[in-house]
């Protein structure tokens, strides 16, 4: 967890999460919001005036809460950052898939190749249906990822609603609304609001949002690497568009 919540901002998720389910915006839906007796200081008007809040938690559901950076744990070092993922270089790393008995060996998968198959068949059963493990399977259920992402922010714009944090981290693999932080609607058009009072460049703006999740289904093709080859990898992300 990023931090406590409070009662207040908790009842806004809920709310507005399940206005955007209802409004047709594809989005995690909201189950729960219990409180508790334990109190964290906040200052709810940016005053300085501080108070006790009582800690709240938000259960959601959803097919999966994978997101796009879930598959970037095995990113190698990158040129720019000298930065690289927790499992870097165990993409293709043997995990058990499956149980055996005494004297039954194991049935064994690539890392990477069963969150990719994990991930179709929780979310995308006709392609699973359809392909068997492989570079097609994973071709399919990019594009369709991608395809998603695409009418999802478009969904978005079309009812004024801003994310706030679009970081690969914050894009889920079923195409959905997820993690709802520094979000809102926008009372009047205007296609410069920025919704984040972090966000000082506007780099999650209304305007910027499309852009924003094409560069992130961009940065998903590469995390399938080296399930799908670089360039169907492009052409399957190319479907956003």
């Amino acid at each position: 967890a990023d931090g406590r919540k409070v009662l207040r901002s908790s009842i806004r998720e809920f709310l507005c999460s399940e206005a955007n389910h209802y409004l047709g915006v594809p989005t995690t839906r909201a189950a729960s919001c219990i409180t508790s007796s334990t109190r964290v200081t906040r200052d709810p008007f940016y005053t300085g005036a501080n108070q006790e809040e009582r800690c709240t938690v938000v259960s959601r559901v959803a097919q999966t809460f994978l997101r796009f950076g879930s598959l970037e744990i095995f990113k190698t070092e990158d040129p720019v950052t000298g930065r690289a993922g927790p499992s870097a270089g165990l993409a293709l790393a043997q995990i058990d898939v499956g149980c055996g008995g005494p004297g039954v060996k194991r049935a064994t998968k690539p890392f990477l190749a069963s969150m990719l198959d994990f991930i179709t068949t929780a979310c995308y059963p006709a392609i699973a249906a359809k392909h068997p493990p492989g570079e097609d399977r994973y071709f399919a259920l990019l594009s369709e990822i991608s395809e998603r992402t695409a009418v999802l922010v478009a969904s978005w714009q079309a009812v004024g609603f801003c994310h706030g944090v679009l970081n690969t981290d914050n894009m889920s693999v079923a195409g959905l609304t997820i993690d709802y932080g520094p979000f809102g609607f926008m009372d009047m058009f205007d296609p410069e609001h920025v919704c984040n009072h972090s966000d000082d460049s506007g780099r999650y703006s209304y305007a910027a949002q499309p852009d924003i999740c094409r560069w992130n289904c961009q940065k998903l093709a590469e995390a399938f690497a080296p399930c799908l080859s670089p360039v169907r990898a492009e052409e399957a992300a190319g479907n956003f568009d």
